[in-house]
């Protein structure tokens, strides 16, 4: 009786043991961090939302998409602005076609601007890596990609961040958006001594693969085209 018992009980614990929702494993789970800080101002803004949505809905990134292993890829899309300042506009949704991108990219397209505290790329690191691990996914890389016009201006020292984030597996990318309208007010946040993309090189990203990409003076189809180019090598694993 006994270990008709016991046998119960392991049938019991493996049928209402909780199943992740995304039971797939994707080629790479991918956070795109937006920068809504004091400092982005509106054509920056746009920058980020549209010209990332353009970027994801382009013919070359859902070739890229299906030209992976698992032909499917993972994609959440937040704003920051402080270190209390963090909010999920798009979550985690399983992109394989143009259907997919469509039904994601509605919710950026749509939803209103988050914030406009100082900047904390420290916490934005933190929130998307924590968000990355409680998510159930499965995938062979894991990306966090930081989009802004700036230094990290709040919360701990970005490099403690992205340090954590490499030790959890996963790359910091960033892109680095640059002289897009005069900020005076915020001259040495926006335009450090050494450059914003050097910053974000020395002090931003991390792990295999990491990169920084420049967006300077350009349109939001322009920004496209180039977001477009920085996400079709995170997707295709490109050194």
């Amino acid at each position: 009786m006994g270990g008709k018992i016991r046998h119960l009980l392991v049938m019991l614990v493996v049928l209402f043991a909780p199943v992740s929702a995304f039971a797939e494993t994707v080629d790479v789970q991918l956070v795109y961090a937006a920068d809504v800080s004091l400092s982005i101002q509106g054509t920056e803004f746009l920058l980020e939302r549209h010209g990332f949505s353009s970027a994801l809905m382009s013919e070359e990134t859902i070739a890229a998409i299906q030209a992976g292993k698992h032909k499917a890829i993972a994609v959440c899309f937040i704003e920051f602005a402080d270190q209390s300042q963090q909010k999920i506009l798009a979550d985690w949704t399983i992109l394989r076609d143009e259907g997919d991108v469509a039904t994601f990219t509605i919710d950026l397209l749509t939803a209103p601007r988050s914030f406009s505290g100082y900047a904390s790329i420290s916490g934005a690191i933190d929130f998307a890596v924590k968000h990355i691990q409680t998510s159930g996914i499965t995938a062979d890389r894991r990306i966090v990609t930081i989009m802004a016009d700036g230094t990290n201006a709040a919360g701990r020292p970005v490099t403690a961040a992205r340090d954590a984030a490499a030790a959890a597996g996963v790359t910091v990318d960033a892109i680095a958006i640059v002289n897009v309208a005069p900020k005076w007010k915020h001259i040495e946040h926006t335009n450090p001594k050494e450059g914003l993309a050097e910053y974000f090189s020395k002090n931003v990203i991390a792990g295999p693969g990491a990169r920084v990409s420049v967006l300077d003076n350009v349109a939001p189809p322009t920004a496209g085209d180039l977001i477009g180019g920085h996400l079709r090598q995170e997707i295709l694993g490109q050194q």
